[in-house]
C-alpha cells in the first residue's frame, strides 16, 4: 500500500498542478527593428484597456530580463506637440486615447534608471502601440 501511494501521489500533485496552470500561447510582435516574442500571455490575463478607450495597452518591458516596467512614462507627440501621455501600470501596460488610425505619432519612453527610447509610427488600429525593451543605464 505504502508502495502504490508514493507512485500515485506525485502523479496526482502533477496532475493538480497541470490543471490549474493556465494555459499559454506565445504571440511574436515586431515594432521597428524590435522584435519581441511573449510567452507570458495566459488565458487567464484579462487586463483590457480602460472603457471608452479606443486602443487596446502595450508593454514596456526591461531589455536585459524581459520583466515588466511599472512608473514608466509613455509620451505620444505628433508634429513635434505633445498630445498625452500615459503612465505604465504594474505590469509595464499603457495605452492611449488620443490616437487616431492612419496618423504618424513619435512615441517616447522613459523611466529613471534606463536609456530614453523613442519610436515614429503610424499607428494602424487597437493594437498598434510600440513596444518598448528599456535598457538600464
Amino acid at each position: 500500500m505504502k508502495k502504490l501511494l508514493v507512485l500515485i501521489v506525485p502523479v496526482l500533485l502533477l496532475m493538480f498542478a497541470c490543471n490549474n496552470k493556465p494555459a499559454t500561447e506565445t504571440a511574436v510582435v515586431s515594432t521597428d527593428s524590435l522584435t519581441v516574442t511573449d510567452s507570458s500571455a495566459t488565458a487567464a490575463d484579462t487586463t483590457e484597456a480602460p472603457v471608452g478607450n479606443p486602443t487596446m495597452p502595450a508593454q514596456v518591458f526591461e531589455d536585459a530580463t524581459a520583466k515588466p516596467v511599472a512608473g514608466a512614462t509613455v509620451v505620444v507627440l505628433e508634429n513635434d506637440k505633445a498630445l498625452e501621455s500615459a503612465l505604465t501600470d504594474d505590469k509595464g501596460f499603457y495605452t492611449t486615447v488620443k490616437t487616431l488610425a492612419g496618423h504618424s505619432y513619435t512615441f517616447t519612453c522613459s523611466k529613471t534608471g534606463f536609456v530614453t527610447q523613442s519610436k515614429k509610427a503610424v499607428y494602424e488600429s487597437a493594437g498598434s502601440l510600440p513596444l518598448f525593451a528599456l535598457v538600464a543605464k
